[in-house]
């Protein structure tokens, strides 16, 4: 895996800035990825088969979608991989992405403990159950770091509430999904999880899927490539080849494949060429 810390990452942007050729271009691409697409063992998939097709290598950094958009603000990375909606237009209306090409989507879901103390199971819907669980101050875990993930639970909190709650029922632990998903099962709290990750964990865990199919559940990722102009020395020549094959046929059926074998379901759905 090329799972890159933060300071690895700077130092590898300067590296590469220094060893770039006369038109800017480096071979190294370098991503920001949202957790979920790391995290799942989707990227790695990815990559092996890119690497494999094209002389270019990439590196990644898994991260929340806010600081993964910040990394391509600052021109730390060449392209990022989110699922941030709202975030991602205010990115490209300020200048600092471009191309933006959807790739797949999968859901979100509200998952809980079995014995259920909201009775979120029966809510009917995302913004139902958020309210029961506010009216019963039972335990939710809020990952708390502006994720994608995070994005959507504050947008379904206002739905339900008119704003973000707070108490001590509700906990923002400012940790990725996994660790939410942990604390959540340690503590018999509810979360907002995406189903990948839930699905590459769920063993660990004694959560149970209590919402699902929401239409306001629904997860879109995307690649944008950081603006070149913005930052004349990012490796946007790679950023664009790496968003042409995953959108192409080769990328898209990769997606559409991973986890047949280890979890008997896709995890993501393709539509780049819907």
């Amino acid at each position: 895996m090329r799972l890159l810390g933060l300071g690895l990452l700077l130092i590898l942007v300067m590296s590469a800035a220094v060893s770039c050729t006369s038109t800017g271009e480096r071979q190294t691409v370098l991503l920001a990825v949202t957790t979920s697409v790391d995290h799942t063992g989707l990227l790695d998939a990815l990559a092996e088969a890119f690497e494999a097709s094209s002389p270019y290598y990439l590196e990644w950094v898994a991260v929340g979608t806010g600081q993964a958009l910040k990394l391509g603000q600052n021109g730390d990375v060449d392209a990022v991989f989110v699922h941030g909606g709202d975030l991602e237009e205010a990115f490209i209306s300020a200048g600092w992405g471009v191309e933006r090409s959807r790739v797949m989507w999968n859901s979100f879901a509200i998952v809980g403990p079995a014995y259920d103390p909201a009775g979120v199971a029966d809510a009917g819907g995302a913004v139902s159950a958020l309210s029961r669980v506010a009216g019963t101050e039972s335990i939710f875990v809020s990952r708390g770091d502006d994720s994608g993930t995070h994005l959507v639970e504050r947008a379904l909190w206002g739905h339900a509430l008119g704003d973000v709650p707070s108490g001590s029922w509700y906990l923002e632990v400012g940790q990725g999904m996994a660790s939410a998903l942990r604390i959540a099962s340690e503590r018999g709290g509810y979360t907002l999880t995406d189903t990948a990750t839930l699905a590459v964990m769920e063993k660990e865990l004694t959560l149970e899927v209590l919402i699902d199919g929401d239409p306001l559940l629904h997860n879109q990722y995307s690649v944008i490539a950081v603006n070149p102009g913005r930052h004349p020395r990012i490796n946007h020549a790679g950023a664009l080849a790496f968003m042409e094959w995953i959108t192409g046929e080769q990328g898209q059926e990769i997606i559409r494949r991973f986890g047949l074998n280890g979890f008997e379901r896709p995890l993501f759905e393709p539509n780049a060429m819907d």
